[in-house]
């Protein structure tokens, strides 16, 4: 079977293709020819909804953890209307959150999902991978508030090694049990418990005065460990610093392009970053740091709900 891809606003770069392999000058220029020849591939469905005029979501891997999805509908039994594409990365390590709030892109037919994550203190926003999996597992029921495992992918456009800080066991031990006290007198002054709210309040002002003090001797990036914040006014968009866990050399199969894969953690949270080898400046290796503006994707197991 042919499939033909109908619509041409898709022929544009997407900017994050790079870090699945696509970085070179002839990606750039060839991006048309490269979409319609990944697209016409019939290995390349793979969909539990194959229907007329329903959702159909089309991807093709590259090498076993990473390659391009394409989201559209069928118009006939050989025609296909594609209404966007994005690269995606399969996760290393996944985490179960307990309320995970999913709400529909307003464009198209992609979505994004909130993590709540008392070890942050704020809400973790993500794209969607597995857009269609939602859509099949809500079938019209309106559900948007989830309990689930959930993988962190993000692809870097330019990345940073740092060293590490040096840190004994008595200091890791600590640290641990700093973590665990702040989730519970996080999760009390949601509840809105007045001394657990105070109690945030004194300790924020006392990390602000110690930063103070030590910033003027010593650099930032020997003071925050790691740390995960967000960048611009795009949503998903986060710049990070976190602790090389396990690291993975990929090739694109297409364009021969390597990848480096890594699993870092920022503040307890895993996210596996994907980054093009050349877009990456210095070393990695485990016990290492990541440092570099990313953008969050995440894939939802939904049979786990």
């Amino acid at each position: 079977m042919e499939v033909v891809c109908t619509r041409d606003v898709n022929i544009i770069m997407h900017s994050y293709l790079r870090t699945v392999g696509f970085g070179g000058p002839d990606c750039n220029r060839n991006v048309r020819h490269l979409l319609d020849k990944i697209i016409k591939e019939d290995e390349a469905i793979n969909s539990s909804v194959k229907h007329e005029g329903e959702s159909v979501e089309i991807f093709k891997h590259f090498s076993p953890n990473m390659g391009i999805t394409f989201h559209g509908e069928f118009l006939s039994s050989d025609e296909f209307h594609c209404d966007f594409y994005y690269p995606f990365a399969l996760p290393m390590k996944y985490i179960h959150y307990d309320e995970i709030i999913i709400e529909k892109n307003v464009m198209n037919m992609s979505f994004y999902a909130s993590c709540e994550d008392n070890r942050l203190g704020f809400s973790v926003i993500f794209f969607i991978q597995n857009g269609l999996d939602y859509i099949n597992f809500d079938n019209n029921r309106g559900i948007s508030r989830i309990s689930a495992k959930v993988g962190l992918t993000a692809m870097s456009l330019a990345g940073k090694i740092l060293m590490p800080i040096k840190k004994d066991s008595s200091f890791t031990s600590m640290s641990d049990e700093l973590r665990r006290y702040r989730g519970e007198v996080l999760r009390e002054a949601k509840k809105g418990n007045q001394e657990a709210i105070d109690a945030m309040a004194l300790e924020e002002m006392n990390e602000y005065n110690q930063i103070c003090k030590r910033v003027m001797n010593e650099d930032i990036l020997t003071i925050v460990e790691s740390s995960i914040m967000p960048y611009g006014i795009e949503c998903d968009k986060y710049q990070v610093i976190g602790e090389i866990r396990d690291i993975v050399e990929d090739k694109n199969g297409i364009s021969d392009e390597e990848v480096i894969e890594m699993l870092i953690d920022c503040n307890d949270i895993s996210i596996t970053v994907f980054i093009n080898k050349k877009d990456l400046m210095g070393v990695p290796k485990i016990g290492r740091r990541f440092k570099g503006v990313v953008w969050l994707q995440g894939r939802i197991e939904f049979e786990t709900v």
